[in-house]
């Protein structure tokens, strides 16, 4: 064999064993995930339409994820952001609900990801009422707003 092939085939043979000892570290790390399940409402009733959103916020990793909402307000996804994630309510129209504040906030809700919930606590039973939300981040209740035992925000997260 030739000097010059012998000069090929060492630092050739060097970069194939690093390669071999570094392959763990190529490529991005796992995001972690959990399956999420609920329920949206408003004023207690279901929402029977539309789609729910979860977008990873406050250092939360991961992508969008979405469900639909079905008949009972009920919806369904897996590998949504385990952390803190902001939520929209995308194409549910519960029609005027006759407290212009209210409105407002739904409105609101279609538009932006106003909601934010903790995917590491119970992420098997999200309810998510429209009007205790309204409560919650505008402090204002509305005409007929329901009050619950679990209406504080959830310790850790901000509004």
């Amino acid at each position: 064999m030739r000097l010059s092939s012998r000069l090929f085939l060492f630092p050739s043979a060097m970069l194939s064993l690093l390669a071999m000892g570094c392959a763990e570290e190529f490529g991005p790390e796992p995001m972690p995930t959990t399956p999420v399940a609920g329920q949206v409402r408003l004023r207690g009733r279901p929402v029977d339409a539309g789609w729910i959103e979860f977008l990873p916020t406050e250092g939360t990793i991961g992508t969008l994820r979405s469900a639909p909402i079905t008949s009972d307000g009920r919806f369904q996804t897996d590998q949504v952001p385990l952390g803190v994630v902001a939520i929209r309510i995308v194409g549910a129209r519960p029609g005027p609900t006759g407290d212009p504040a209210l409105d407002r906030f739904l409105h609101a809700v279609r538009q932006s990801y106003v909601i934010r919930r903790d995917t590491r606590r119970d992420p098997d039973a999200l309810v998510i009422d429209l009007d205790v939300e309204q409560v919650r981040l505008t402090g204002r209740r509305s005409l007929g707003a329901r009050s619950e035992p679990n209406d504080q925000p959830e310790p850790g997260v901000a509004p």
